[in-house]
């Protein structure tokens, strides 16, 4: 697994407590955005393994949510990693290393060919644009609730 050393703003936090992150994961296959794009692929299954395949070559491991702590363990051969999610959207999810300044980026297996690897170089930017839009989008659902408010029936 590739874990970058960045400062990304603590303001693009964006996991609500309480996630059911032990459902999340299992649901999907992830690509590890690495340097040059997503070229491992990373699956959790519902009984506490993952897998990570890269170049036909498969690493087994063990993982395991504590919802209380709000800490991903992933341990393979006699390395544990602690990891808190970060950053989810429809395509994205970024776990923070604890107490340090680094991240893996995971991308869902359908997204990983839409999907700009450069957010790597720049998460920042990434998360800014994915905000904006969210509010440009709750703004045009405001405006939509408003006019239908102001309409008034014809008798």
């Amino acid at each position: 697994m590739k874990i970058f050393q960045q400062e990304i703003s603590e303001s693009h936090r964006n996991v609500v407590k309480g996630q059911q992150m032990a459902k999340i994961l299992p649901s999907y296959a992830w690509f590890v955005l690495g340097e040059n794009g997503a070229d491992e692929s990373l699956i959790f299954y519902q009984n506490g393994t993952f897998v990570i395949t890269q170049n036909n070559e498969e690493k087994k491991g063990l993982w395991q949510y504590n919802s209380t702590l709000q800490t991903l363990y992933m341990r393979r051969d006699d390395n544990i990693s602690a990891l808190h999610p970060f950053f989810r959207n429809n395509e994205v999810l970024v776990l923070k290393l604890h107490q340090e300044d680094a991240y893996l980026f995971l991308i869902k297996s359908e997204c990983v060919n839409k999907f700009d690897y450069h957010v790597l170089e720049d998460f920042n930017t990434y998360a800014e644009r994915w905000e904006s839009a969210q509010i440009a989008k709750g703004k045009k659902e405001k405006f939509w609730e408003e006019l239908k408010e102001q309409r008034t029936p014809i008798d």
